[in-house]
Order: structure tokens, then C-alpha cells, then sequence
């Protein structure tokens, strides 16, 4: 099954397949990231349903709708999630995490989103944000506490 998409401001074709297999290979996930043809990275996630996207209908009525010319700093970002959303919302995110899995889904994930342009992913970890020389107008930071 071929689904129509856009990819670097261009249409193409995204076969269904091969996105199912390139998560495959990806694996395992921990977002469940909802890709075009309706494809999921973790439909059945072990935190229920559609994790972390449960929490994103509580958390974001209460972030601006938009989010055009801010900066955002993701901090753990995994496989994007949050990211991705924050960017939806027009912001520039640079997004972060330490583990080179997590960091490899979510570069391949903006791509098939499209959303390559608006977020930078760099491995780092917590403790190095603090040699960052960039300013930030929101600091995400949801589900790392408790791993420090």
C-alpha cells in the first residue's frame, strides 16, 4: 500500500510496508509515534493505549497553540514525541538524549514526518546542557527526573 506524503517540502509516496519494516528495525520503541497510512510505532503499548499521547491531550492546552520563532529544548527526547509536537506548533526544537537507539528513530521518524527542518537532535545528556550556549523559551523535560 502506497501512501501520499511530504517529505522535504516535496510529495512522494510512502510504501506501508516499508515503513512497518524499518520500525521493525528500529526496535524496540517506547513512543508511540502515529506515521502517515495510519502505521504506529507502538500501537499496543505497554503503558496503555497510546502512550505518550494520552499525555499530550492533557499537557497541551495549556502550552501556547503557537509556537512560531521559539526555541525549545527537549531534554530526553527518545524517540521524538514531544518534539514533534512542539514543532507542529511552529517552534525550533533542539532535541536530546543518550542513547544513540532512541536518538536513530527519532532523525528517521522527522524525516518521514517532515519535520527534519525544525528539530536538531544531538546525543548529550542532562548534565551537559549546561555547556549549551543557546537560549531557550521552553525547557522540555518529561520523564527524565526520575533516571538522574
Amino acid at each position: 500500500m502506497q501512501v501520499t506524503t511530504h517529505l522535504d517540502d516535496a510529495p512522494t509516496a510512502v510504501d506501508v510496508g516499508e515503513l512497518r519494516r524499518r520500525i521493525d528495525a528500529l526496535g524496540p520503541w517506547f513512543h508511540n509515534l502515529h506515521l502517515p497510512g495510519g502505521v504506529q510505532t507502538v500501537p499496543d503499548h505497554f503503558l496503555g493505549g497510546d502512550f505518550p499521547g494520552f499525555k499530550w491531550r492533557q499537557i497541551a492546552p495549556r502550552l501556547p497553540p503557537d509556537l512560531s520563532g521559539g526555541r525549545v529544548l527537549d531534554v530526553g527526547c527518545n524517540a521524538g514525541f514531544y518534539s514533534f509536537e512542539l514543532a507542529r506548533r511552529g517552534a525550533s526544537v533542539l532535541a536530546i538524549d543518550v542513547e544513540d537507539l532512541y536518538l536513530e528513530q527519532a532523525r528517521w521518524a522527522a524525516g518521514v514526518l517532515g519535520l527534519q527542518r525544525q528539530v536538531e537532535f544531538r546525543r548529550m545528556g542532562v548534565y551537559d546542557v549546561a555547556a549549551l550556549k543557546e537560549n531557550f523559551d521552553l525547557v522540555w523535560f518529561m520523564g527524565v527526573f526520575y533516571h538522574l
